[in-house]
């Protein structure tokens, strides 16, 4: 998002051929203020990150006398001690120098963290150093409270929006999405009708594919996810249905211990395609298992996980969770969407969305599950991200908040 302002706003001034922007609306000058390596490096202590926080705050101190740039435009870290204390150390090494400051928040929970773990120096030195922002850009209504922790001055919503990522979906995706949709209600039909034969429909079942994408982290709801599959193919086996859920997880898992947990959950037998063996083994359900994992997906593999699954599933209860980007790819791409009544996603979904569930609740997850496997909705989604959510819409809500202090 960092990357779409700087780019909407004209890119970094020193690489034009002017300072000044020829539209006269703004010059940004931009640090890349990156700590961590990798996943697995994110949250380590290490002296290294030290050294890289005082160069880009000798960069930053440079560009305000070099270009006489007044305002500083910076990303709250999450509620985290060691994070908070690279806050800090930045605020008190360059606050001074800039005449107004902008705080861009993409993580969420500071408020509650400061009330209820914080130790009274830890608040002190938040409220010190971070305290008094002329400007907060928060991405939904429940952002405004940990603006309003730090006596922000003036607060912004403005929702997260990203470039088209399936300009073809009227076209090439929403046929093929309506057409798996009545496949799969044509086959629910079928085996009820001929629920005391099951050979007649041995090597026929549908598949309802289910897509997680993200960082695969317990907080996130990847297991809830899980679960919620075994629940709903156990339901369906015991029903006589010849309709499966598969669950596809894609992203890089951030502790190896809930690795090793997922991949040992995966294997039990209630998560096998035909658990029960109440179908013969000649068909494919004993080769297909229930969740499939990806590895850390991009590029065209991404895309066609995007295309090729029925459903997003993103149970997320993740401590500093704000406006997940996922839910609008997902939107983008016209796929229904399973997710938490968690900060700012029930703004992100339509009124009285039916894919909004309680944060770890399996049960309620696979009946979801069971819902859209019959009712597609995905189509509304996609007209949601058109109207509200696509970049250009982005950029214009994010100029007319920075147009207010500078």
């Amino acid at each position: 998002m960092m990357q779409q302002m700087l780019n909407g706003l004209g890119g970094d001034a020193r690489f034009q051929k002017a300072h000044v922007q020829s539209s006269g609306e703004f010059a940004c000058y931009h640090i890349n203020c990156r700590f961590s390596e990798n996943v697995e490096d994110i949250g380590r202590v290490r002296w290294l990150k030290l050294f890289r926080l005082l160069r880009y705050c000798l960069a930053a101190v440079l560009c305000r006398w070099r270009f006489k740039v007044t305002t500083l435009v910076y990303v709250p870290a999450p509620p985290i001690r060691f994070a908070l204390c690279r806050d800090w150390l930045v605020m008190l090494l360059c606050r001074s120098f800039f005449r107004r400051r902008i705080f861009y928040w993409h993580a969420a929970g500071l408020s509650g963290w400061l009330t209820a773990q914080a130790r009274p120096w830890e608040r002190w030195l938040t409220r010190k150093f971070l305290g008094n922002p002329d400007l907060s850009i928060v991405l939904g209504e429940p952002g405004r409270a940990d603006a309003a922790a730090l006596n922000s001055r003036q607060i912004a919503v403005v929702p997260n929006g990203i470039p088209d990522p399936c300009p073809e979906f009227a076209e090439s995706i929403l046929p093929q999405r309506e057409a798996r949709t009545a496949s799969r209600v044509r086959m629910s039909s079928a085996t009820h009708q001929v629920a005391a034969g099951r050979d007649q429909i041995c090597g026929k079942f549908c598949l309802f594919r289910v897509f997680f994408l993200g960082l695969c982290y317990r907080e996130k709801g990847i297991f809830d996810a899980v679960e919620a599959t075994a629940i709903i193919n156990s339901r369906l086996a015991g029903g006589q249905s010849s309709l499966r859920v598969q669950l596809n997880v894609a992203g890089s898992f951030f502790l190896g211990a809930e690795q090793e947990e997922f991949e040992l959950r995966i294997r039990h037998q209630d998560l096998r395609l035909d658990p029960d063996h109440r179908f013969p083994t000649s068909g494919s359900l004993e080769e297909e298992p229930a969740v499939r994992y990806h590895g850390f997906v991009t590029g065209e593999e991404k895309r066609r996980l995007f295309m090729e699954c029925d459903c997003f599933c993103f149970p997320t209860y993740y401590s500093a969770e704000s406006f997940p980007l996922v839910l609008l790819e997902a939107m983008a791409y016209g796929m229904d969407i399973i997710a938490t009544r968690w900060r700012s996603i029930p703004e992100l979904l339509p009124g009285e969305y039916p894919g909004i569930v309680e944060p770890r609740s399996p049960a309620q997850i696979a009946a979801a599950l069971e819902f859209f496997a019959e009712n597609y909705q995905g189509e509304r989604l996609r007209r949601r991200y058109e109207e509200h959510y696509t970049d250009v819409r982005w950029i214009a809500r994010m100029k007319e908040a920075l147009g207010r202090v500078i």
